[in-house]
């Protein structure tokens, strides 16, 4: 397949059980690209505009407890990263466990989020000739609904955004095009079939 800018895709999977606040539950990717090293920034989910406040860390106040969201740096965050995935994408959707990581993952940039200083969600960003590419977005059952998974993929796109790379791209299914939507997404292509569930490839310029 080829991909925005003619390379090939990055695909994902979005489990159907979207919520139907700012939060979306789980994203899966397959990623034929690494990343790049960046920073996300402050925001306060829920609002669309989004200010940088500092480029260390992402927190916000999720229910009234300390939320925060940072770049994995040691194998212990990975780890905590790893298993949210498994509990995500294998225990909930049957994912292969032998299929859930891929030869990417050692390159490719990961995000952690924590919740009262506990691992609760997760997502990562591969890079491919200019674009950032969204995937393996996943947050546990427990802390859904809350505006995770929004923070999260403001995380990629500001760590795509200081890394130099142009867009953000993502093939979601079609259930979650209103949630990208109102993220600033744009569809475009024709929607295609995805493990037997329609999908449609997003886009968001930085």
């Amino acid at each position: 397949l080829g991909g925005a800018f003619g390379a090939p895709r990055v695909l994902e999977r979005l489990d159907p059980r979207l919520d139907q606040g700012d939060d979306v539950p789980v994203v899966r990717v397959a990623a034929e690209a690494v990343g790049d090293v960046a920073r996300p920034q402050q925001v306060h989910v829920g609002q669309r505009g989004m200010p940088p406040v500092m480029s260390d860390l992402l927190r916000h106040d999720c229910h009234h407890r300390a939320m925060e969201i940072s770049l994995v740096t040691g194998p212990q965050e990975r780890a905590d990263a790893e298993k949210i995935r498994f509990r995500v994408f294998v225990d909930e959707q049957g994912v292969p466990p032998e299929l859930e990581l891929d030869e990417h993952d050692a390159d490719a940039d990961h995000f952690l989020a924590r919740v009262d200083g506990r691992p609760v969600g997760t997502v990562r960003m591969v890079r491919r000739d200019g674009t950032g590419v969204l995937g393996r977005l996943a947050v546990l059952p427990e802390s859904r609904g809350a505006g995770l998974g929004a923070a999260l993929v403001r995380a990629v796109e500001r760590h795509a955004r200081e890394a130099g790379l142009r867009s953000v791209e993502l093939h979601a299914q079609t259930s979650a095009r209103g949630f990208y939507e109102r993220l600033g997404y744009e569809a475009y292509g024709e929607e295609d079939i995805e493990v037997g569930i329609p999908h449609i490839w997003m886009r968001k310029r930085l």
